[in-house]
């Protein structure tokens, strides 16, 4: 059992989580609440909670099902009879004493009351009338009609629910007898519980389990049906609250509140001295302010007139103003003040600004609180107004000139353009802030910004065409409709960017005749049509015109929208009324299905693929030809698919991860979008190419490299014990040695280069590196106990080697080479490379990141000439340890050569050359 306190729902401690039956206010203040076996009755009052579980007589009708309170006594309508509790709190069952028949009021299942009597309308038993007595009761059958769910007594209008429908009777008539058929059928929907406002409108919950009708609905005096809620809502209880005019609405998916107000949407216009056109509303939460050309009219909620402003009442104020020299205030080059008659006074226009409504008229403007009190009247003719951080108003003054006046605690003329500014505004169209800056709109001067009594004048694109409507959307955007009746936004945080254009082709080739924006929604209408646009999709509806001539102005706050035409007004919530324009198509995309094969409708937007395959069902619902609506879908990277009628999609070869497919639904009559969705299809990649396993692999690859370079090191030093054992092969162990030293000094180097593709899980490149990195390996491995190779088995192993290191510096090393030698002839292992090594570390790069390396190989006489050059990088020199230990190593292998070899360095200009002197030897 819950209650609602700030609009917060909390819970009633001390009773049971669920079963509760029935609820009921009393006129004492107490709660009544009607439970399971657990507690069975339960009244609550002034905090305190008293259990009737242990009063032998509350309990003898059994569980209770209903209440009903007259003249102070407390009605229980239980599933064996009626319990009747008197002021004092006491209980009494009543039995029928002439029809010894409790089944008379079996399954009681509503009270209602008619001209002070009481009748209880039962599922078995029909219509009964309560006639109390002292000692017992007496049960008067009215109406035997079987199946009764429900029952509505307000004035002579009786309502019933059968099964499947609810009926209306003459109230009078069906009691006495006199006639007991149906005037006619309200609804076939079977509301079950009942309820009414202040307005005779009637408001049902339905809950039809055999035919499936559920919801809300009302029911208007003239008895007109309309379904207010989904029809997949079961309705179980609803109630009235007459203070705030909200119907609280039960049902099996929770509770639902409404503001009864809204469904009232036609404002009359029956003023004071008969019709007055209509120029101008705005709606507020108690209802809507409208100008009529008869004054300032504000209707409730009723569509009662609560207060207005009559003509005569602005004259009166104005006159009484000008009258008293301490608040006349006249602008400059302005007509002298002349008093105002009935005759001469016209209503022109009503404006919305900081709270505060101004009238305008021929003869000035008008401030109007909330209250529709006039709070002051300034002699100038205006349509556009903004009130400036400062407190002073800025406006326009008949549309030729930008006017700041200051209001308190004086007027006070600020600024005019015609004084000020060598350029005046003309046709000024309208005034509001963006990011904190005022902007000043005109017809066909362009768009400025006003700082410090100056304008600066803004620079838009494709802005070549007159501006006829303006709006400001969620502080940021810029809206303009031209005179070609297209739509631009602009977008002020992004020096007013064109960021969006609304074609009229858009828009059914049809006019904008207004446009309003806050900072939820932007609306414009054309003489047929509204259009929404909510920051992500535009919508358009077309059936509110009912009962109104055309579209004309548009006022909108918060999320009220009010629509006049001449002679009515409209007052519409906009969350609903985009609810009602998606109901008009409904989409369903799902993988899931019955064992029918049948698609399960579902709001999911996550799909699960399995092995790299996914099946999806597409299907649309809407109340029109299915030749209406032509449906697409496309993945990431390709191009639209059209849909076929059996709305079967199958996807194979998914790539692993997240895949987005998107959906569209175009409407052929419009050429529009109806409906768009994406979606995300989740295709995980298998164990072994998941992140563990790639952190898996590269630990095993890092292992299995320390591995190898631990055996190099200790072969090594093997080698070193037996060349210092073995003098007669002193000369051939030397170089093994160094060559061995040479060789876990390149797997270090090469495991760096590689260690960035293998961290960041790139599979594609872990696996080309592996591969060819294996193949680096094993020649390391083969020429670790080789003297000599020939050149080309070297040049080969440099190709492999800058291959690797393209693959670390995506591509951006070049090598020019020079090749005039023959390439069988025979060369230490490995003497090369760091050369090239150096190079890439101490080489300059171009702006574009590149380097280039010259490599000769030329035979000269008895000597090999090998000859490394590349453009060097000055500041690693500078900053880092130029000569390698890699360089250290060529000195001592070729220090084997017996003086016969030779190993320089040199830089030149801006290049770094190395150079060798080779004997060459078979």
């Amino acid at each position: 059992m819950c209650y609602i306190e700030n609009g917060k729902i909390k819970q009633f401690k001390g009773l049971p989580d669920e079963g509760v039956l029935s609820v009921f206010a009393s006129s004492d203040g107490a709660l009544w609440v009607g439970l399971g076996k657990e507690q069975f009755l339960v009244s609550i009052k002034n905090g305190k909670v008293t259990s009737h579980l242990k009063q032998k007589k509350a309990r003898e009708n059994g569980l209770v099902l209903g209440m009903f309170e007259d003249n102070n006594h407390l009605y229980l309508a239980q599933n064996d009879g009626i319990t009747v509790v008197d002021p004092t709190g006491k209980f009494k069952p009543l039995t029928n004493k002439i029809v010894s028949d409790t089944m008379m009021s079996y399954w009681t299942v509503d009270f209602f009351k008619f001209k002070h009597k009481v009748y209880a309308a039962s599922v078995i038993r029909g219509v009964n009338e309560i006639q109390f007595r002292e000692n017992d009761v007496v049960f008067k059958n009215v109406y035997k009609g079987d199946f009764l769910y429900g029952a509505h007594c307000f004035n002579n209008d009786l309502i019933l629910s059968f099964d499947p429908d609810a009926k209306l009777f003459n109230a009078e008539k069906f009691i006495n007898g006199q006639n007991q058929n149906p005037v006619k059928t309200v609804s076939s929907r079977r509301p079950a519980a009942y309820a009414n406002d202040t307005q005779e409108n009637i408001y049902g919950a339905c809950n039809n389990m055999n035919f499936g009708f559920h919801g809300l609905i009302r029911i208007d005096k003239y008895f007109n049906e309309e379904l207010l809620l989904s029809d997949l809502i079961l309705g179980q209880e609803i109630f009235f609250d007459k203070k705030c005019n909200h119907i609280y609405f039960g049902s099996a998916m929770g509770l639902i509140r409404l503001n009864a107000s809204f469904f009232s949407k036609d404002f009359n216009n029956k003023f004071e001295g008969g019709n007055s056109e209509i120029i101008s509303c705005f709606p507020t939460n108690k209802g809507v302010v409208a100008l009529t050309d008869g004054g300032l009219f504000q209707f409730d909620l009723n569509n009662a007139v609560k207060k207005q402003l009559l003509e005569k009442d602005f004259i009166e104020f104005a006159n009484k103003t000008q009258a008293n020299p301490s608040k006349t205030f006249t602008l400059p080059n302005d007509k002298k003040w002349e008093k105002l008659n009935e005759k001469s006074f016209q209503l022109d226009d009503l404006k919305w600004v900081n709270n505060k409504f101004y009238v305008t008229t021929v003869d000035g403007f008008f401030i109007v609180n909330e209250s529709l009190e006039i709070e002051d009247f300034v002699q100038a003719i205006s349509t556009n107004f903004h009130l400036l951080s400062n407190g002073n108003l800025l406006f326009d003054l008949r549309q030729f000139s930008l006017v700041e006046l200051k209001l308190k605690p004086k007027k006070e003329l600020v600024y005019n353009s015609f004084n000020d500014e060598k350029f005046a505004v003309k046709e000024l169209l309208g005034l509001g802030k963006l990011n904190g800056n005022t902007i000043v709109i005109t017809a066909n001067q362009g768009v400025y910004s006003y700082e410090n009594k100056k304008l600066k004048a803004l620079s838009l694109k494709n802005l070549n065409s007159r501006i006829y409507r303006c709006g400001f959307f969620q502080n940021r955007f810029l809206v303009l409709s031209t005179s070609k009746g297209d739509v631009i936004f602009y977008d002020s945080q992004k020096s007013f960017q064109l960021v969006k254009t609304i074609k009229k082709s858009q828009l059914f080739n049809e006019s904008i005749i207004d446009l309003k924006a806050n900072n939820e929604y932007l609306v414009f209408n054309t003489a047929k049509r509204i259009f929404i646009w909510d920051g992500v999709n535009l919508k358009s509806y077309s059936e509110y015109q009912n009962n109104i001539d055309l579209f004309g102005k548009i006022s909108l706050v918060d999320d009220l929208l009010t629509i006049n035409s001449n002679l009515s007004i409209k007052r519409i919530q906009l969350p609903k009324l985009l609810k009602e324009i998606d109901k008009q198509i409904v989409v369903n995309v799902t993988q899931n299905f019955t064992k029918n094969n049948e698609p399960i409708f579902n709001h999911a937007s996550l799909f699960e693929a399995q092995k790299n395959a996914i099946r999806l069902q597409f299907t649309i619902y809407n109340e029109f030809e299915k030749e209406v609506f032509q449906s697409y879908y496309k993945t990431e990277g390709n191009d639209w698919f059209e849909i076929d009628a059996s709305g079967k999609i199958i996807l194979q070869n998914l790539s692993f991860g997240n895949t987005k497919i998107e959906f569209k639904v175009l409407d052929k009559r419009s050429g529009k979008i109806a409906w768009s969705k994406v979606y995300t299809i989740s295709n995980p990649a298998p164990w072994y190419f998941s992140n563990p396993a790639l952190v898996i692999y590269f630990l095993l690859f890092s292992g299995l490299l320390i591995s190898i370079t631990r055996y190099l090191v200790l072969r090594s030093k093997r080698q070193e014990i037996e060349r210092l054992t073995m003098k007669n092969r002193l000369n051939e162990l030397q170089m093994e040695a160094l060559q061995s030293q040479m060789n876990p000094h390149f797997v270090f180097n090469a495991l760096n280069s590689v260690q960035k593709f293998i961290l960041n899980i790139d599979q594609e490149k872990a696996l080309l590196f592996l591969n060819q990195f294996s193949v680096l390996i094993r020649k390391v491995l083969d020429y670790s106990t080789t003297k000599s190779i020939t050149i080309e088995e070297e040049l080969y192993f440099l190709k492999l080697y800058l291959s690797i290191e393209n693959q670390r510096f995506q591509d951006s090393i070049t090598l020019v080479q020079n090749l005039q030698c023959d390439e069988e002839l025979q060369i230490p292992p490995l003497l090369i490379q760091p050369l090239f090594e150096n190079a890439i570390i101490y080489g300059s790069r171009n702006v574009n990141g590149e380097l280039t390396i010259y490599f000769s190989l030329v035979e000269e006489g008895d000597f090999l000439k090998i000859e490394v050059k590349n453009e060097l990088n000055t500041y690693l020199v500078k900053n880092h340890s130029f000569q390698s230990r890699s360089t250290d190593i060529i000195h001592k292998r070729l220090s084997l050569f017996e003086g016969k070899a030779s190993f320089e360095t040199r830089i030149e200009g801006s290049f770094f050359i190395a150079k060798i002197l080779l004997p060459i030897f078979a």
